[in-house]
């Protein structure tokens, strides 16, 4: 039974690479900071029972800087590639020091590990629904670092972005007429 939770703020820049231009550089940072837990329950091979629980606090800070390609705003697509720091603190279990080893979660406690996390996002919108986009991401995960940590390595996601400035732009240029 695994549960994860993590809220982050960042803060970001963008420019276009040149005045004619529909290319930009953004670069985005920011902190984050979250829990992770899990709990195992089971029988042991001498058919004794066990529960046990193993939570973390985490730490985060990211930097992202990212190259994007806009076309009227009806298609964009990203290449980013984001560094994130995470740190854990506050570790509390009651696994034996052989299943932390075998969990590889042994002296995880005060460490930091580093992951690099490119991810390409390519988004569409429609001209006669301005302000929504369908977006997917695939994004990749490695680990920096030379300690060991369990996580994810591909993440696939897909949405419906809104772009409230423009949605509202255009309701009030329709109550204008």
């Amino acid at each position: 039974n695994y549960r994860r939770s993590l809220l982050e703020a960042g803060i970001g820049y963008y420019v276009k690479v040149n005045n004619e231009s529909n290319k930009y550089f953004q670069v985005f940072a920011g902190l984050g900071s979250g829990k992770f837990s899990f709990t195992d329950a089971g029988r042991y091979a001498d058919s004794t029972l066990y529960h046990n629980h193993f939570s973390s606090r985490v730490m985060k800070f990211y930097i992202q800087p990212a190259f994007i390609y806009s076309k009227n705003g009806i298609f964009n697509s990203a290449f980013s590639s984001r560094f994130s720091f995470l740190h854990f603190h506050g570790i509390r279990t009651d696994y034996t020091f052989n299943d932390l080893e075998n969990y590889k979660l042994e002296g995880l406690s005060g460490r930091t590990v580093v992951f690099w996390e490119p991810v390409f996002v390519n988004s569409f919108g429609f001209r006669k629904i301005p302000g929504f986009l369908l977006e997917w991401q695939a994004g990749f995960s490695f680990l920096m670092s030379r300690r060991f940590v369990d996580a994810r390595s591909i993440n696939f996601s897909g949405g419906l972005v809104a772009d409230l400035g423009k949605i509202l732009t255009k309701s009030k240029v329709a109550k204008k007429k």
